[in-house]
């Protein structure tokens, strides 16, 4: 755009929207802040046209070519400024041991998700004021690193007991008849009372967190096909296997612990 052309500008917010993206400050913009400029440029475009349509046809029409080539690049600036942006590279790498700030990062996740499907559709009604707050939330969350970790810890866990289950089952059985042992007993109270209170109900809030992070990830991860790096793929496909994993050992655990109580006339759930 020439000088001549910039100030043909001057009757629309445009023009100062792009003023301050040639100012200093504006030139050295981040992933995130260069998402804004573009959703910025795509959402007043329109307004502009209409305004300088009649005195500037020309301009008019290359404006709308650049709204319309901008547009097919807006999923590349979605995801340099989300999945390929720092943010993200925190959310996800964070060694720290204790959970930060995962209630804070999940519904900044749910709300970038909401917004990220809306620019897809053509849809710039909702203000995007608050993008970079959110991704300072994200910023500050080890959300998915922890909780990755805690899904990976709980998986080995029942995959363990999963394989004493197996090898009892294998040998003789718990009883011989459908009437309980000491063995038994002690077997039935460990899972009725320390598995299914301080182990199950302990974990499944934490997994069940897990599982909503998974969710709006993949909302965001799949509106942008065709951008996620092999190295960023790999993750996500074992973010997905520890997932499936983990629900399969579950079952398996419960459905073997009631193949074995079964055996000596007791259930999982009686007391």
């Amino acid at each position: 755009m020439s000088l001549i052309e910039f100030w043909q500008l001057k009757a629309c917010e445009l023009h100062q929207t792009i003023a301050e993206r040639n100012s200093g400050l504006g030139r050295f913009q981040q992933s995130s802040q260069k998402l804004l400029y573009e959703l910025a440029v795509i959402d007043q475009i329109p307004r502009c046209v209409l305004i300088i349509q009649a005195e500037f046809p020309e301009l008019a029409a290359e404006l709308k070519l650049l709204r319309a080539n901008k547009l097919k690049a807006l999923p590349a600036s979605i995801y340099q400024a989300t999945i390929n942006g720092p943010e993200w590279a925190r959310l996800h790498s964070n060694l720290q041991t204790e959970a930060l700030n995962i209630a804070s990062a999940l519904s900044a996740l749910r709300q970038l998700a909401g917004f990220s499907e809306q620019w897809i559709r053509g849809d710039f009604s909702q203000s995007t004021s608050n993008v970079e707050v959110l991704l300072g939330q994200i910023y500050h969350s080890n959300a998915a690193s922890y909780l990755l970790r805690f899904a990976q810890r709980e998986l080995a866990y029942y995959q363990l007991a999963n394989q004493t289950f197996i090898s009892q089952l294998a040998a003789a059985p718990l009883c011989l008849q459908p009437s309980p042992t000491r063995k038994a007993r002690r077997f039935h109270g460990l899972v009725t009372h320390y598995f299914n209170h301080n182990i199950q109900q302990t974990g499944s809030t934490t997994l069940q967190t897990w599982r909503e992070l998974n969710e709006v990830l993949t909302r965001i991860e799949t509106s942008l096909p065709g951008l996620i790096s092999s190295q960023q793929q790999a993750y996500i496909d074992h973010r997905h296997n520890v997932q499936t994993s983990l629900v399969a050992a579950q079952r398996d655990h419960a459905r073997m612990a009631t193949e074995l109580l079964a055996q000596c006339g007791l259930a999982v759930n009686s007391g």
